[in-house]
């Protein structure tokens, strides 16, 4: 079975997480490590992808402990990577409240 991350290649990081990732030195690779071992949540239009302390392989906190907290939104139409952002007392809490609807979801407008 092909994970996320294997499919991943850069082009699908928007503008915005682009620009995000380099604010909270987040590297590619580190996206990779989050999308292939981070708890994956359907919430509000998207696809998050939460790093916790469980999630870690055994070996690999110690090079990625960093990351803990980690959350990679991934839009679920394009499946481009849509923001990064870190949050280790309360990110997955404030997940599981994130409403059906949201802002991450397309909307079409037909006149």
């Amino acid at each position: 079975m092909q994970t996320f991350a294997g499919r991943y290649n850069g082009d699908i990081l928007t503008r915005h997480a682009v620009w995000r990732m380099a604010q909270r030195n987040v590297s590619e690779a580190d996206i990779c490590f989050v999308l292939e071992h981070g708890h994956k949540m359907y919430r509000a239009g998207a696809i998050f992808f939460f790093l916790r302390r469980c999630d870690f392989p055994q070996g690999s906190h110690r090079r990625y402990g960093r990351l803990e907290g980690t959350t990679v939104v991934v839009s679920r139409e394009t499946h481009q990577i849509l923001t990064v952002y870190r949050n280790r007392k309360k990110g997955l809490r404030q997940l599981k409240q994130k409403p059906e609807r949201s802002r991450y979801r397309r909307r079409h407008h037909f006149h």
